[in-house]
């Protein structure tokens, strides 16, 4: 694991890791501009 994460790098690794653990179902959640919390 990396150390000294940006906040971007970190905000960009936990939405990859989303898509793959739960998968299309929450990908259009994660693309939708006004959804701010999934």
């Amino acid at each position: 694991m990396q150390a000294g994460l940006s906040e971007t790098d970190a905000l960009a690794r936990g939405a990859r890791m989303l898509r793959t653990a739960l998968g299309p179902a929450v990908l259009r959640f994660l693309e939708d501009p006004s959804v701010v919390e999934v």
